[in-house]
């Protein structure tokens, strides 16, 4: 295997088991292809849905970014996500394309992905216990017993 063969090798693996999530996108800036763990935290089914299909296209970047990554500087920000993009040119500095790699605590993003879990968790609760609650306010002695007959032993309180 020749030297450049072996170099081509090595940044593929890169990108296709860089753990913090990545993504290929042409001269135009429109995406080329994801790696495994970006789609594991953005899941798309087509390319169009996906939060940055289009580097140029997106509200995710100002203008200046924009202006900045067509001149060939690497771009870095937080929002949704760190990230930087990195501009590859040829010799003539002619940009071939643009590399986007996720720069976060990979925890990081399992927590967001906790907290959105947790929050599904407690809005689907927050669901049934409205629907119960419902159904209680026409016999609140069914729901809750009947309370204000019931006398409470308090000698566990003193």
């Amino acid at each position: 295997m020749e030297v450049s063969e072996v170099k081509q090798r090595l940044l593929t693996d890169f990108f296709t088991y860089y753990p913090m999530g990545g993504a290929l996108y042409d001269k135009n800036g429109a995406l080329i292809d994801i790696n495994k763990s970006l789609n594991e935290k953005f899941p798309f089914t087509n390319e169009a849905d996906f939060l940055l299909n289009n580097l140029f296209r997106t509200d995710l970047l100002t203008d200046l970014q924009k202006q900045y990554l067509r001149g060939g500087s690497v771009v870095s920000g937080s929002l949704p996500v760190p990230y930087s993009i990195i501009p590859s040119m040829n010799e003539n500095r002619e940009i071939l394309g643009y590399t986007l790699l996720l720069t976060g605590n990979p925890a990081v993003g399992q927590e967001a992905a906790g907290y959105d879990r947790e929050l599904k968790e407690l809005t689907d609760m927050s669901q049934k216990m409205a629907e119960a609650a419902t159904g209680c306010r026409e016999d609140y002695r069914l729901c809750y017993g009947d309370l204000y007959n019931t006398r409470v032993d308090q000698s566990a309180y003193r």
